[in-house]
């Protein structure tokens, strides 16, 4: 499919572009037809309850410095492979600061922001939390992507209050819906991004043969 080439993960603030029901709805579709559940939060209370907890996950995320520590690791220059990419003349200079300042209020409150700004926030979940949901997580949020692509819309993640244990019971409180796996802010992109550089395929493709 196209839709593969010309998706993109899209962590600018979208255009001001409402996403029509009928699009959501192929959205639920494509989740469902993986086993899983996508849950559009529509209601204004329940988004900013999201946004919150977005926020309060970045807090406690930046407040480890062992999670720091970690963060700061995996930035490095492009031709490094895998990781965050930062210009190779920075990339001390960003793993001192990660790794030494706690950002988390300043981050939080600009992820709070966008997605209190999207179009289109929801959380894709699973009925249970087994490693098989996982994979059906995994290929749902794939079917989610390329059909929201389908229809020229972008995706990027918000998934702190997945990632901090403590959060993701009110996140389920939220949802109301099975186990929530990753939380997608869509919408439609206000610019173009260019597409990133793919590794070849016999850098990742495993044989048991």
């Amino acid at each position: 499919s196209e839709c593969i080439e010309r998706r993109r993960t899209y962590r600018k603030r979208f255009a001001p572009t409402h996403v029509s029901n009928a699009t959501i709805e192929q959205l639920v579709k494509a989740a469902n037809s993986e086993g899983a559940l996508l849950q559009p939060i529509l209601k204004e209370e329940d988004r900013l309850a999201v946004s919150g907890l977005v926020a309060e996950g970045d807090a406690v995320q930046w407040a480890n410095p062992s999670w720091r520590r970690e963060l700061a690791a995996w930035m490095h220059p492009r031709w490094r492979g895998d990781g965050l990419t930062v210009p190779g003349l920075v990339v001390p200079v960003a793993q001192f600061v990660v790794r030494t300042f706690d950002m988390g209020g300043y981050l939080g409150a600009k992820d709070r922001e966008l997605a209190i700004a999207s179009p289109l926030l929801a959380v894709l979940g699973t009925e249970r939390d087994s490693s098989r949901d996982w994979l059906l997580a995994g290929q749902a949020l794939q079917s989610v992507l390329l059909t929201a692509c389908k229809h020229r819309l972008q995706a990027s993640y918000l998934n702190q209050p997945v990632q901090v244990a403590s959060l993701r019971p009110k996140l389920q409180n939220v949802t109301a819906s099975g186990f929530p796996q990753i939380v997608l802010r869509l919408g439609y992109p206000s610019s173009e991004i260019d597409a990133v550089p793919r590794r070849p395929l016999e850098d990742v493709l495993e044989s048991t043969s």
